[in-house]
């Protein structure tokens, strides 16, 4: 079974299924503002936006990577909290485009 689910067809969230309905909740609402304020300070929206993520021991990995016009910009982050591991790698990726 694929591990694979789409938000607003350009965002993609990878690994997350062991996640439960709140914990989901909150991943979307974090993705979801992290991908408005991308979108608002490049003044234009992207090709795709990836989350992925992978449990290393007690650590969440998060990898972000965001394509544009051929261009990819990738960060990441890792953290025993789920929700800071998310929000670090997207501070990086926002750090690393301007």
């Amino acid at each position: 079974m694929e591990d694979i689910m789409e938000l607003g067809g350009n965002i993609i969230l990878e690994g997350f299924s062991s996640l439960d309905n709140i914990q989901m909740i909150v991943i979307k609402k974090i993705v979801g503002n992290y991908a408005k304020a991308i979108a608002e300070e490049k003044k234009k929206s992207y090709e795709k936006l990836i989350v992925t993520m992978n449990k290393e021991g007690e650590s969440f990995k998060i990898n972000v990577a965001l394509k544009e016009a051929g261009n990819e910009g990738k960060a990441e982050a890792a953290d025993k909290n789920l929700f800071m591991a998310v929000d670090n790698a997207f501070k990086n990726l926002i750090e690393k485009l301007s």
